[in-house]
This record gives structure tokens, C-alpha cells and sequence, in this order.
């Protein structure tokens, strides 16, 4: 069950749908069901966070994403291509380029068994559960 957690400056809620919309069908051409793919933005203020001893509040802004840290947590299984693969279209959904100041992307191998997710009440595995509806189609036609 990959959970991408992205942290950053606010992003619209289009820009943040269009992000989980590409990153999701990334997973799903590999073979795993968009209804397992979970993605959760955090907002955070750039003055607390640093790089090299520097604000990045006190970094020019530019017509890319600022900043921003996303913590991968994928199947340990994933290969480094496919981690690499992943990387650059996470980057590339957030709109990442020339003028970014800080972009940090980590992975986090995490197995099924290491996820729980309530289903009707009761708790299962993320690996074994099955039970969830998949709105990536519905979703798709407001983009």
C-alpha cells in the first residue's frame, strides 16, 4: 500500500488533485490498484524549516515549487529503477525545476503487514484488504 506523504508550502487544491491523480496512475500502471495508493499533503510554514542554516522563507520564490519533502513509504520490494522511476515523477507532478530551492524525497520500505486500515469497522492489513471505492475515475472528469 504505497502512502506518499508530501510536505511543502500550501498548493492549490487543483494542483494538489492533478499531483495525486498522475502520481496514482503511476502505480497503476504498475500493477497496483489506485484505491490502495494513498497520498497526504501537510502544509507547513517556510520558516521553519532550514537548509545550510538558511530560512528557506528567505529564498527566492520562482515559478516552480518552492520547497518541498516527500516521505515514499513503498514495498521493499521495489527495485532502485522503479524507486528512481518514482522519484522523478513525484518531482515532476509537484512541478519541481530550475527555480526549486530545497526538494527532498525519501523511501521508506514498508511492507503490507505493517499497515493496518479499518474496513467496515475492523481492522486489516494493508496488505489483505480489498474492500474500497475507487474514486480516481470519478474524480477524473473534474480535472
Amino acid at each position: 500500500m504505497p502512502t506518499l506523504t508530501i510536505t511543502g508550502a500550501a498548493l492549490s487544491r487543483g494542483r494538489k488533485h492533478r499531483a495525486a491523480i498522475r502520481i496514482t496512475r503511476w502505480f497503476t500502471h504498475r500493477d497496483v490498484p489506485a484505491h490502495r495508493v494513498v497520498i497526504r499533503f501537510v502544509e507547513t510554514d517556510h520558516n521553519e524549516w532550514f537548509s545550510a542554516g538558511v530560512p528557506l522563507s528567505a529564498m527566492a520564490q520562482g515559478p516552480d515549487l518552492h520547497s518541498g519533502m516527500v516521505l515514499c513509504q513503498i514495498d521493499p520490494n521495489r527495485d532502485r529503477r522503479s524507486r528512481d522511476e518514482l522519484a522523478i515523477e513525484v518531482a515532476d507532478a509537484l512541478g519541481v525545476g530550475p527555480s526549486t530551492r530545497f526538494f527532498y524525497l525519501e523511501f521508506q520500505p514498508t511492507t503490507g503487514t505493517d499497515v493496518r486500515i479499518a474496513v467496515n469497522g475492523a481492522l486489516e492489513y494493508g496488505a489483505a484488504s480489498t474492500t474500497h471505492r475507487d474514486h480516481t475515475k470519478d474524480e477524473e472528469a473534474t480535472l
